[in-house]
């Protein structure tokens, strides 16, 4: 007895009859998948914006060491000139002071080859030991190396230092003075005169003006 009941056919398709109804997305959920879609956005976002700041920071700091590196030669170069330029005026100094000494030295020299020049010219000033008209020094002119005799107003003079310092024969008067020589008086001589020593100390400062 044949059978009504049909085999399915292995090429046949499997087919439901009516619709399908899933069940809607929620509003919530949506917007979370939105999130999460826009999250990884906003964070390479933020990462660029930090990156850009790092950069700009990094570049400043460059800048300012750069600048910190180039003001810092700069000081050290004008130390460097400024030790150089003490260093020259040290050495100067002590040039200069050592040409003072040599300038004084030859001053000093040359103011006593003046004072011990026989005849004299210029102002001086000497220590006059007394003025005699009865006793001739003649004598003992040889052993009076450091003693200078002249004759002045028919009288002989006996005169010891000369100086161009009038304050410095003053000093010298007092020590002969001292020394029980109290005869000793200060006189002064403008070329081969003798005058008194006024005269000479007005002399003296007219050719200082």
């Amino acid at each position: 007895m044949a059978s009504n009941v049909n085999k399915p056919n292995k090429n046949d398709s499997f087919k439901i009859d009516g619709t399908i109804h899933s069940k809607p997305v929620s509003d919530y959920v949506e917007n979370r998948v939105e999130y999460g879609k826009r999250k990884p956005r906003l964070l390479i976002a933020i990462l660029s914006v930090i990156t850009l700041l790092s950069f700009g920071w990094g570049a400043i700091v460059q800048y300012r060491l750069i600048k910190q590196s180039k003001q810092i030669s700069e000081v050290e170069t004008l130390r460097d000139n400024l030790l150089q330029t003490s260093t020259k005026l040290e050495n100067q100094k002590v040039m200069n002071d050592s040409l003072a000494n040599m300038l004084l030295k030859l001053q000093k020299d040359n103011e006593l080859l003046s004072e011990n020049h026989n005849p004299p010219s210029g102002i001086f000033f000497e220590v006059q030991l007394g003025s005699f008209s009865s006793f001739d020094l003649d004598t003992y002119l040889q052993n009076l190396a450091f003693l200078r005799q002249e004759k002045h107003d028919s009288k002989t003079k006996l005169l010891l230092g000369r100086f161009r310092s009038f304050k410095k024969a003053m000093m010298f008067e007092n020590d002969l003075k001292q020394m029980g020589i109290d005869n000793a008086f200060l006189v002064g001589r403008i070329d081969h005169k003798i005058v008194t020593f006024q005269e000479a100390q007005n002399a003296l400062e007219q050719s200082n003006k």
